[in-house]
């Protein structure tokens, strides 16, 4: 490269960069303008030329139902394929449709739709869809993803200059959003799975075959509003069948982990000997409660026990995920539950779930998921033995009754791990 090429390309660099920290701090055009003067940065005018260069890539239109915009997935494609990925060659790809919901603020609620290309050799960064203000809801999700739907349902193969792809939709997202996208209602109905026809007080019998969920079915019992099953409306992607809709792996960790985190804590309130519903509960006398908070302070959080005002009873923060993370790894239970009678079993439980996860994540040979399927049975059956069975959720269940089922028709779930989407979400929001 020479010395034109070097400079041409810096100045380009130069332009990128602070046409991104003027977007991102909001500085307006006039202060951009006299801050450049005087500090010789590149020109407002290149950043407004800049700007529309890469507005001219993107094809973003107002929704039609809701307040928020979108991009049509066809364009999206075109040109991801065209700039990220010219490399690739005829092929099949699976598309994975995902959304989210998250709060700004006290009263600002946004839900976000995304996709994420996968095939046997790669699987691509997360990409935004739409954008759209509302609550989680199926009504607001209806409406966030009518266009896509529109853009979608009939696009399953798409032409990119010379090379011909093969398309299939498969959804991913947390069971709260997937139940909302399938038309069913939400964890405390006595019908909460969405893949099979388990009654929730019935979760605990993991030998027990009970009937597959269909698209056509959800949509039929929908109309009936005696005997629906949970089934409260039709599914928002009617072309998209029950078995492509795959349980998250990030989320059944966090949530399983959240379960076994609220036993802990129930064991340690009862050493302590601190009912439920006692109120205006003084830390320095409860030792093992203090104990289980300084655990977490020395992993670098600031968390703590509090007493929540309206009711006066004991409150804690949620665990994120990185906290999960630590706190499975550095946890010694011996320090906490070493004389209960059944630390043995409790202790088992904590180590094995970890291993269940990675499974999930990465196993897919028919021998694999034999194990993982006898694994988790086990895992569950042992759960049983050492907490009420009404405590068993339907992660639980999900993973137990049907991880195994997803892993053999999609082949290890890594590639549908939810975290890529959560850090973006996050980015956006």
């Amino acid at each position: 490269m020479n010395s034109t090429e070097t400079k041409t390309s810096s100045n380009a660099h130069n332009v990128n960069t602070f046409l991104y920290w003027k977007d991102k701090n909001l500085i307006s055009d006039k202060t951009y303008r006299e801050l450049s003067i005087a500090a010789k940065l590149p020109s407002l005018k290149q950043l407004q030329d800049r700007s529309k260069d890469l507005n001219s890539l993107f094809t973003i239109k107002p929704l039609t139902n809701k307040q928020g915009v979108y991009e049509p997935l066809q364009h999206k494609l075109v040109r991801i394929l065209t700039h990220n990925f010219s490399n690739l060659n005829n092929c099949d790809l699976t598309i994975k449709l995902t959304g989210d919901g998250t709060r700004i603020g006290k009263r600002l609620h946004i839900i976000t739709a995304g996709f994420v290309l996968i095939n046997n050799h790669f699987k691509s960064p997360d990409y935004v869809l739409s954008m759209a203000k509302g609550q989680e809801s199926y009504t607001t999700i209806r409406d966030i993803t009518f266009d896509i739907i529109n853009s979608t349902h009939s696009l399953k193969k798409l032409t990119v200059g010379v090379k011909d792809y093969s398309l299939k939709y498969v959804l991913c997202a947390d069971l709260k959003f997937l139940n909302l996208i399938m038309g069913l209602g939400g964890f405390k109905s006595d019908y909460c799975c969405l893949w099979c026809f388990a009654p929730t007080k019935e979760f605990r019998l993991f030998d027990k075959q009970f009937k597959k969920r269909t698209v056509e079915e959800i949509s039929r019992l929908s109309e009936n509003k005696k005997s629906h099953f949970n089934c409260l409306h039709k599914p928002i992607f009617p072309f998209i069948a029950v078995k492509d809709v795959i349980p998250d792996p990030l989320h059944m960790f966090l949530r399983i982990s959240d379960q076994l985190i609220r036993q802990l804590i129930k064991l340690l309130r009862e050493k302590d000997k601190i009912e439920k519903k006692t109120k205006n509960i003084v830390k320095s006398n409860c030792k093992s409660i203090m104990q289980f908070e300084i655990f977490v302070q020395n992993l670098g959080y600031d968390w703590h026990f509090y007493t929540c005002p309206e009711t006066a009873l004991m409150k804690y923060p949620d665990f994120q995920g990185p906290q999960h993370e630590k706190i499975q790894k550095h946890i010694n239970l011996i320090d906490f539950l070493g004389d209960h009678p059944k630390f043995e079993l409790i202790n088992s439980l904590w180590k094995r779930f970890p291993q269940l996860i990675a499974d999930l994540k990465h196993i897919s040979e028919e021998h694999e998921i034999l194990k993982f399927k006898a694994d988790s049975k086990q895992w569950l059956e042992d759960w049983r033995r050492a907490y009420p069975s009404k405590d068993i959720t339907v992660y639980m269940h999900v993973m137990c009754s049907h991880g195994g089922d997803a892993i053999r028709r999609h082949g290890s779930l890594s590639k549908f791990s939810q975290q890529g989407f959560e850090k973006l979400n996050d980015t956006f929001n």
